[in-house]
């Protein structure tokens, strides 16, 4: 039978062929001492709770991540969130990573080094491999990391490739990429190639067999002879020199230097200045004879 604790934990009790009692597996070895209100028995030694596996657990299971668990035990106060606090992501370097990083016992020593380098590979939030697409996160410097899924397969982490994918433990995911993730602009680390292994599957050539080349037979060269005299013109594109155009000087437009305005309308022009002259006479002399009356 299963009996459930005041801390919501699981005690399997068990009985074996000889009638000793065992709860998990330990010997119930005094029983039925009872009280007004409970009843006590004796156990020969704790029961402890399953150990919950940490990311150092899974980490140093896997076997290619000893200079990386290295790291995290250097820096434990950056380390203990990752064991007790979640969620997160580390993009894990393998140990073949860690070859190609120069001095590196005694970079091991180092703890500002070893908590630059926790900080730049571990993003908030579990991320399982399914989960990632063409995206950028936030590393814990809230650096941008660039995942990219080349090859339909092939998932990256900047020029770093996910080599190990889903290493769960209860507070977060592991992933193992196969190169160190630099600071922004540092030659420090060298990278390897993020091309594809593989030629994509998805991805068509640039020169398809089934597409035009560059320069069709159908298209004209880039001098092409005028045409003849018998050649018909497009049904929708008239000739630059159709008949059925006018010239670009048609008789019945004014030409640009065309003759002075006729003498008739400069007469029309000098009986509306007379006009106007003549009411502003009389207005004057109106008014003088207004102040003349008075």
């Amino acid at each position: 039978m299963v009996l459930e604790t005041i801390g919501e934990k699981n005690l399997t009790v068990s009985v074996n062929s000889k009638d000793q009692y065992f709860i998990n597996d330990v010997l119930v070895v005094l029983g039925n001492l009872e009280a007004s209100n409970s009843v006590i028995h004796g156990i020969g030694e704790v029961i402890s709770s399953p150990k919950i596996p940490s990311i150092i657990d899974v980490a140093s299971a896997d076997g290619n991540f000893i200079t990386f668990v290295a790291v995290m035990k250097l820096v434990p106060w950056i380390t203990a969130p990752l064991v007790y606090i979640g969620d997160y992501t580390v993009f894990a370097p393998t140990d073949d990573a860690f070859a190609a990083v120069e001095n590196l016992p005694s970079k091991l020593m180092d703890e500002d080094w070893a908590a630059d380098l926790l900080f730049r590979h571990i993003v908030e939030d579990k991320y399982l491999l399914k989960d990632l697409s063409n995206e950028d996160l936030r590393n814990m410097y809230y650096e941008n990391l660039t995942i990219a899924i080349r090859c339909e397969d092939e998932y990256f982490v900047n020029n770093a490739k996910i080599v190990l994918a889903d290493l769960e433990y209860p507070k977060g995911v592991l992933h193992g990429i196969n190169a160190i993730i630099p600071p922004p602009g540092s030659n420090e680390i060298p990278t390897p190639s993020s091309k594809c292994t593989q030629p994509p599957s998805i991805v068509p050539s640039k020169t398809p067999s089934n597409l035009p080349s560059k320069t069709p037979s159908k298209l004209p060269s880039k001098t092409p002879s005028a045409p003849s005299r018998d050649d018909t013109p497009p049904s929708i594109v008239p000739s630059k020199s159709s008949s059925n155009l006018p010239s670009k000087s048609p008789s019945n437009l004014p030409s640009k230097t065309s003759s002075a305005p006729s003498r008739v309308d400069n007469d029309d022009s000098l009986s509306e200045i007379l006009d106007i002259f003549q009411s502003l006479l009389d207005f004057l002399l109106a008014f003088f004879e207004f102040f003349n009356l008075r």
